[in-house]
């Protein structure tokens, strides 16, 4: 979905298992769509994909109900992973995501 408005409608819809989600979806980021996913009670996996890592993104779309964090760099060999352990109800992050988190000294 282009937007955050088309991506609510399109999930109320279709009712996806796994919600693949940019760091962006405008007017937003990744942390506040996935608050906005989980209040309207949209039971799918969402796991982010972002071209950066930034470890307070990272934390906020946690925090905020995101099931995965990784950069889009790994997709091509960890895309089926990461979608795997998110469906299955379990926390995915990839390695850059893991190692940005590890560097954060704030």
């Amino acid at each position: 979905a282009p937007n955050l408005q088309n991506a609510l409608k399109a999930a109320h819809t279709w009712q996806p298992d796994v919600i693949l989600m940019n760091d962006y979806l405008p007017p937003t980021t990744s942390a506040t769509a996935t608050e906005m996913f989980r209040a309207l009670d949209i039971p799918a996996a969402i796991l982010i994909i972002s071209m950066k890592v930034e470890p307070e993104l990272i934390r906020q779309s946690l925090a905020c109900g995101a099931n995965g964090f990784m950069h889009k760099d790994e997709m091509g060999k960890l895309l089926a992973e990461a979608i795997h352990q998110v469906h299955n109800k379990e926390r995915y992050l990839s390695p850059m995501t893991k190692q940005a988190l590890a560097d954060d000294t704030t």
